[in-house]
């Protein structure tokens, strides 16, 4: 519970700033991609056009700078916008999966349950 808490405030810090991370110039169109598109499919060959890079070096540029690779960087972005969503609407956790990129209700609380240990519906019911 102490982490999602800590989870929580470090989101809204990060809202508050209204600027992610410094990264390397090259991912940045990548990234703002990212960040206007996550609830639509993305495609790894898309994504490194948009980096004017093949999709070999942009997974390796991509690791070097943030310290996953694309696919993770997308399902954890796509996670927290699903925390946020969880906390402040009360909409279904099938309309937050499928306004957060997941493609059905079940791989969301898959996913969700493997990082947060605890499924959507347990996390909205904590108190913050």
């Amino acid at each position: 519970m102490l982490s999602h808490c800590i989870d929580r405030i470090l989101m809204n810090l990060a809202n508050l700033e209204g600027s992610s991370q410094p990264v390397n110039e090259i991912l940045a169109p990548a990234l703002q991609h990212i960040q206007e598109h996550y609830a639509e499919p993305l495609e790894l060959d898309a994504l490194a056009s948009l980096s004017l890079l093949s999709p070999s070096h942009f997974i390796r540029t991509f690791k070097k700078y943030l310290g996953c690779p694309p696919h993770e960087y997308v399902l954890q972005y796509r996670l927290r916008q699903s925390k946020h969503l969880l906390q402040t609407t009360a909409d279904s956790i099938e309309t937050i999966a499928e306004k957060c990129g997941f493609n059905s209700a079940s791989h969301f609380a898959r996913a969700f349950k493997h990082v947060n240990h605890m499924t959507p519906t347990d996390f909205r019911h904590l108190d913050f």
